[in-house]
């Protein structure tokens, strides 16, 4: 393991530092404009929802959040509750 002086070691523990306050500032502004949902899936299905993200070209987060907002847009338009633009900020349904 190569020598590393009090001088440099400050300046990591500084970069760190500086680094968490980023990760700790990005969070406070994704959690103003975002809600989360946790869910579980049967044993087996996250690795068959993982492929088809991937052939998909997407993430799974987005596979996921698309399929549940289509799924929702598609209840209300049926049931004639559907807004105009409720779902205007939902890339498929641009």
């Amino acid at each position: 393991m190569p020598n590393v002086t009090a001088e440099e070691l400050e300046r990591l523990q500084k970069s760190e530092e500086k680094l968490k306050e980023r990760y700790k500032k990005q969070n406070a502004h994704t959690n103003t404009i975002y809600d989360r949902l946790n869910f579980t899936v049967p044993a087996g299905k996250k690795s068959e929802i993982e492929e088809a993200a991937k052939t998909a070209g997407v993430s799974l987060n987005a596979f996921c959040r698309d399929a549940v907002l289509k799924a929702v847009a598609d209840m209300l338009e049926v049931s004639g509750q559907a807004q105009e633009d409720s779902f205007s900020d939902v890339p498929f349904m641009n």
